[in-house]
C-alpha cells in the first residue's frame, strides 16, 4: 500500500469514527469566513460612519416610497406579517448645487412610522460624493455586528465541538499504544 492510499485510508477511518470532528470543523470555517467579513464591514462601515461625521452636509428630500419586507425573504408587505420586518425608504434629494439624486436605504421602525410618502426627510451625504448618502441619523454598523457576532458563536461553537472530538480521538489512540 502506498504512502498516498494510507493516509487517504487513515483520513477514511478518522471521518467515519469522528464525525463530529469534520462537522466542528465545518461549522468553525464557515463561522469563521462570517466574522472576518463582519470585521470587514465594521472597519469599513465605521471609517465611513467618521467620514460622515466630520465631512457630511444634510440637505431636505422627499420621500419617494415606503415598504417593509420580511425578515424571511417575502416580497413586500402592506404590513408587517413577520417578527422582525425590515423598513425601507427611497427618497430624492437636490445638493446645492442644484444636482438631484435619488437613493433608499432600511431605516428604524420608529423613523419609517414618522415619515409620510412624499413628506420630507433629512439626508446627509458627502461633499464631492452624493451617491454617498444615507437618512440623518442612520448608520449601517448594525450588519457588520451581526456578521461579528453570529461569526464568533459558529466559530466558537464549531471549534469547540472539534476539539471536543480531536480529544476523545487522541485519548482514543492513546490508550491504544502498546506500554
Amino acid at each position: 500500500m502506498s504512502a498516498a492510499q494510507q493516509t487517504r485510508s487513515s483520513w477514511g477511518k478518522l471521518v467515519a469514527n469522528h464525525p463530529w470532528l469534520l462537522v466542528g470543523g465545518a461549522v468553525f470555517t464557515v463561522g469563521a469566513l462570517f466574522f472576518c467579513l463582519g470585521l470587514f464591514d465594521w472597519l469599513q462601515i465605521g471609517g465611513l460612519d467618521e467620514r460622515f461625521q466630520q465631512h457630511a452636509r444634510t440637505v431636505q428630500g422627499t420621500v419617494l416610497t415606503k415598504t417593509i419586507t420580511s425578515s424571511s425573504g417575502g416580497g413586500t408587505l402592506k404590513r408587517p406579517q413577520s417578527s422582525s420586518p425590515i423598513y425601507y425608504v427611497t427618497y430624492r434629494f437636490s445638493t446645492p448645487e442644484g444636482k438631484e439624486f435619488e437613493g433608499s436605504a432600511g431605516v428604524y421602525s420608529e423613523t419609517w412610522h414618522n415619515l409620510a410618502e412624499g413628506g420630507p426627510i433629512h439626508i446627509t451625504y458627502l461633499p464631492g460624493e452624493p451617491l454617498t448618502n444615507r437618512v440623518e441619523g442612520q448608520t449601517d454598523l448594525g450588519s457588520a455586528a451581526a456578521g461579528l457576532l453570529m461569526g464568533g458563536l459558529l466559530a466558537l461553537g464549531g471549534g469547540a465541538l472539534a476539539f471536543w472530538d480531536l480529544r476523545r480521538f487522541a485519548r482514543k489512540r492513546r490508550l491504544e499504544r502498546p506500554g
